[in-house]
């Protein structure tokens, strides 16, 4: 009988972790940007490090839940992959932008670059399929940061975690050639469904 039990108990707790948690809003955000989880990748090239940060669908959903924002709620099909791609001074104190510049005006060539042609020079591999970016935003962060940022987001083709995703990066500016972050299908298989009601 004992044997039957320790049986029984065994199979429900295998279950139970092979299920994926339901969060609720800010508990999800916070799983999302948990280093842990796997979801965050560095790579520091030469003097810049690359941090890339990988946001699910349903973070937007999230958040707009949290800001009880009814029209980003509607708006938000959770049909997306986002990427948040951080570029900041290995030493933590050099302006991005002004790194081994050589002139006076090519930190603001820079800017130009990043705001119109970077995210020519992005792409997702998901599966077979090669991804152009759907939208793009350079986010500046003036004096107040040495860093960096860009926003880039794509059409998601299949079931996350059915897939690897493959984020790609050719910073232009630093001549760094194609920078890779891997991102495990088993790893965003395990990201926690989100809680809306």
């Amino acid at each position: 009988m004992k044997t039957g039990l320790y049986l029984l108990t065994g199979v429900v707790t295998f279950l139970c972790s092979c299920q994926t948690a339901v969060l609720e809003p800010e508990a999800y955000m916070h799983w999302v940007n948990d280093k842990s989880n796997g979801l965050i990748k560095e790579q520091t090239i030469g003097k810049v490090k690359y941090t890339v940060a990988y946001r699910p669908g349903n973070y937007q959903l999230a958040k707009s839940i949290m800001d009880n924002d009814s029209f980003a709620m509607k708006k938000n099909t959770g049909k997306n992959h986002c990427f948040i791609i951080r570029m900041e001074p290995a030493d933590g104190k050099t302006q991005v932008l002004t790194i081994d510049a050589q002139e006076k005006q090519e930190p603001f060539e820079r800017i130009n670059y990043y705001l119109s042609e970077a995210q020519n020079d992005i792409r997702l591999v998901e599966g077979a399929d090669t991804l152009k970016p759907a939208s793009y935003i350079y986010e500046r962060y003036y004096n107040l940061s040495p860093a960096q940022s860009m926003v880039v987001g794509f059409s998601q083709k299949g079931s996350l975690g059915d897939k690897d995703l493959q984020f790609a990066i050719e910073d232009r500016v630093f001549s760094t050639g194609k920078i890779y972050f891997h991102f495990d299908a088993d790893k965003l298989k395990n990201i926690p469904s989100l809680k809306t009601k």
